[in-house]
């Protein structure tokens, strides 16, 4: 799963940088949108940005994480959902967003065009 979401993340990277977030904390988030992608990969979750994100911190309570794991996930996650809303993003990774979500996201962003 890591190799096949490369793009999406080294997008996402690329976005969480252009927000002055510091190496560490990106580690952290990038860590949770591994979480939250596998999670909608694997139980095919469908619905909109905030209900996805509801389902996987519901899981995460389930699971017994604690308050400052889930406010780090949604935190992620938030990040995440601008990266989509504002764009920026490769085609490759629009179309990995697409299957994993159900989305539509456009193929064309502010990023790199290639696949």
């Amino acid at each position: 799963m890591i190799q096949q979401h490369h793009q999406l993340i080294s997008d996402y990277r690329s976005h969480l940088l252009r927000r002055g977030i510091d190496d560490d904390k990106c580690s952290e988030c990038i860590k949770w949108l591994h979480h939250y992608l596998h999670f909608c990969e694997k139980y095919c979750v469908t619905g909109d940005g905030p209900q996805r994100m509801r389902l996987f911190l519901g899981m995460l309570r389930e699971k017994k994480k604690s308050d400052e794991q889930r406010g780090q996930a949604m935190y992620a996650i938030t990040l995440y959902f601008e990266m989509i809303r504002h764009k920026q993003y490769t085609k490759a990774s629009a179309m990995i967003h697409n299957h994993l979500t159900g989305d539509q996201v456009p193929q064309s962003s502010t990023g790199d065009q290639s696949a």
